[in-house]
């Protein structure tokens, strides 16, 4: 380890000698007791253009300050609302849970019936215990087209109509 990670993990070393001089001298300023001479003089000695420039920025710095208070506010009512509406929901869930069905409704659309043909010839395959990628090869071994009749059979497309199209 280096020299100076040692010095600054032990609080020894170089820079704590200089803080601690400083540090000591600062207590025997203020055991002497003129202090309160000394704090008076340098508040007398702040120069004119300073106190007229804080003179000027302090309404400016005030109105910053109350509007960054009224945005604090402005986020703290928005927090409140969020806490009320997740507490509502998390008394909810159990309702919604309950009522929530374990399988996807099937979709109600008019199915034509070539594709309602199609789903009957999939969900016998499916009964036989073929797979879904057998079935996918199946009908892709017997030329039977797609819905749009572009593109392949997939495995994940005769899960899909299996599943939502019972």
């Amino acid at each position: 380890m280096s020299e100076f990670l040692k010095n600054l993990r032990s609080n020894q070393g170089y820079n704590q000698k200089q803080y601690d001089a400083k540090y000591k001298g600062q207590q025997q300023n203020r055991n002497k007791g003129g202090g309160g001479k000394q704090q008076q003089q340098q508040t007398a000695d702040i120069p004119p253009y300073l106190k007229a420039l804080f003179d000027d920025l302090a309404p400016a710095i005030k109105n910053y300050l109350n509007q960054a208070a009224e945005s604090q506010a402005r986020v703290a009512a928005a927090h409140e609302k969020n806490a009320q509406a997740i507490e509502k929901m998390m008394e909810a869930l159990p309702e919604l849970i309950q009522q929530a069905p374990l399988r996807r409704e099937p979709r109600k659309r008019k199915i034509s019936a070539r594709k309602q043909e199609l789903l009957d010839l999939i969900k016998k395959l499916r009964d036989e215990n073929m797979t879904y990628e057998e079935v996918a090869a199946y009908l892709e071994k017997n030329k039977i087209p797609t819905f749009s009749g572009r593109g392949r059979w997939h495995a994940q497309t005769i899960h899909r109509l299996y599943m939502y199209y019972p």
